[in-house]
């Protein structure tokens, strides 16, 4: 049996009362848009070890939905595993697992043919 131990340290950021642990998995902290920094554990399982933003979400009016009181909409939020070198955009429907990660040059680029049709739609 192997005996495991946290390698971490704990820091104060300035100006502030609370203490930040340093985990040994992640020397330089979350990305500033990382909303669940503070789930972060020594011993996350690497497949656990992922920076995430706050989903920011789009309600599909034109979608329907079976469930009652449940208005159906678009999701898109950054995520980034720990041992990634760039974040990506997942863009996708509900809270489901239906949609898909882009890179952040195709996420631009998608968004950019999103606003074409947009204008082409209404003629501008």
């Amino acid at each position: 049996m192997t005996n495991l131990t946290a390698n971490t340290t704990t820091t104060q950021p300035q100006g502030t009362d609370k203490a930040v642990e340093t985990l040994s998995w992640l020397p330089d902290g979350c990305p500033a848009w990382c909303e669940y920094g503070e789930l972060h554990v020594e011993n996350d399982q690497p497949v656990d070890r992922e920076h995430s933003s706050r989903a920011l979400e789009v309600l599909t009016s034109l979608y329907n939905t079976e469930e009652p009181g449940h208005p159906p909409y678009m999701a898109v939020h950054i995520a980034q595993h720990y041992r990634e070198s760039e974040a990506r955009i997942w863009v996708g429907q509900d809270e489901t697992n239906v949609g898909r990660f882009m890179t952040l040059d195709e996420a631009r680029e998608l968004a950019l043919q999103i606003l074409e049709q947009v204008k082409r739609a209404e003629g501008i």
